[in-house]
């Protein structure tokens, strides 16, 4: 696991290097161009992953929730239960 993500940070290091070194060679008008594309490129992928983490979450509340609510259910059966025990039942004449 270290050595993928070791791996992936210097291949992205090297790729920014490259599109840097690139970059100084275009002209101002592509520069720009380019720019505004990994911005957009850039902020979709922000968007992607903050909707997959808020659906996560989402999906870990709502299990939460139904846990509640089965636990609460749960006990308040066994108090039922408790309850009826207590009651006093008429002897058999």
């Amino acid at each position: 696991m270290n050595d993928t993500l070791r791996r992936a940070l210097d291949t992205g290091r090297d790729l920014t290097r490259r599109l840097i070194e690139r970059a100084d060679r275009l002209h101002p008008a592509a520069l720009v161009v380019l720019v505004a594309v990994l911005l957009a490129v850039g902020y979709g992928a922000g968007v992607v992953l903050v909707a997959a983490a808020m659906a996560v979450v989402t999906a870990v509340a709502a299990l939460l929730k139904a846990g509640a609510v089965l636990i609460a259910g749960w006990l308040f059966v066994r108090l039922v239960y408790r309850l009826a025990a207590q009651v006093p039942t008429r002897a058999a004449p």
